[in-house]
């Protein structure tokens, strides 16, 4: 058996800013996946993220609690 606890971050620059994203996954029975993202990501165009990555942790894993943290740092108002 594998253990199923685990954490894992990354940051990257973009023209826009800096994005970063931290996974963390504790023992669980069942599979639950929650992602936190803030709302300007939502509505500035990154909605379906969220369903994209719910897929892509599913395609892997079948049992875990699953924590997934974006954060998003402008480099100016405009962005």
């Amino acid at each position: 058996m594998m253990g199923m606890t685990g954490y894992s971050s990354i940051s990257k620059d973009t023209k826009f800013g800096r994005i970063s994203m931290s996974l963390r996954s504790l023992n669980s029975r069942f599979l639950e996946i929650k992602v936190n993202m803030p709302n300007n990501l939502i509505v500035g165009g990154l909605g379906d993220f969220e369903k994209v990555a719910r897929d892509m942790i599913k395609s892997k894993l079948k049992r875990g609690k699953i924590d997934v943290f974006i954060a998003f740092f402008s480099k100016g108002q405009d962005s």
